[in-house]
């Protein structure tokens, strides 16, 4: 298999890796990717591959619960530059606040004005649904994992991924597991980077959070 060495590694790693396994690996490849993190307290069983989202990408809505706290704690958010005043106009109706929190509480982000949903959509590479487990793949060489979001500088691309596999896989009984792929001019150089929350606070998930208090498993697989 010959990979692109351009810097999209959606296109030129993610894509023609994860398509070639679906099409010639047969059903429990999963269970392999997961064994190439060494070092995880435990290997969860994936089981059979259910489905694999590839092209075009799942989008995942933040989480109802993720929304509401950022309207409760907008002084605790960290806008870049002078979106902060754009961020307290936003929520400045005390009514409009109030019904959306309402709307929130009962899980429903339809009835939350654009203006107050704070956070967008979030994209997987790749995601990969098995028998028992979820796994969200993100490829990056040349690029790099978006620092922030819009209304939150400490938001990085790395808590939005976990948080919302995790939301997938609340909802569908299922375990999780972030992999972030990241290689040289080939798969013989390839490191996999496995990331695995316990998501207690969503609100709360966020690059620093992450970084201090939220990891049990961080581990980094020699190179293949």
């Amino acid at each position: 298999m010959v990979v692109d060495s351009s810097t999209n590694s959606k296109d030129t790693r993610v894509k023609p890796i994860f398509s070639w396994l679906s099409a010639n690996a047969g059903q429990t490849w999963p269970s392999r990717l997961v064994q190439l993190a060494t070092g995880l307290a435990e290997v969860p069983n994936c089981g059979t591959l259910g489905r694999m989202a590839l092209e075009p990408e799942q989008e995942v809505p933040a989480t109802a619960s993720r929304l509401a706290w950022m309207i409760k704690n907008v002084n605790l958010l960290s806008p870049p530059g002078r979106q902060w005043r754009i961020l307290r106009d936003r929520v400045s109706d005390g009514d409009a606040v109030q019904k959306a929190l309402r709307s929130l509480e009962r899980g429903d982000v339809t009835g939350v004005p654009r203006t107050l949903q704070l956070e967008g959509k979030t994209h997987a590479d790749c995601l990969i649904e098995c028998e028992h487990v979820f796994i969200w793949i993100e490829g990056k060489r040349y690029d790099w994992l978006s620092p922030s979001t819009d209304w939150d500088i400490s938001r990085d691309q790395i808590a939005r991924n976990l948080e919302a596999c995790w939301s997938l896989a609340r909802e569908a009984g299922k375990d999780y597991l972030h992999y972030s792929f990241v290689t040289s001019t080939g798969l013989s150089t390839m490191k996999v980077v496995c990331w695995k929350v316990i998501v207690k606070q969503p609100g709360l998930l966020d690059g620093l959070t992450f970084l201090k208090s939220n990891v049990a498993n961080l581990q980094l697989a020699s190179e293949r």
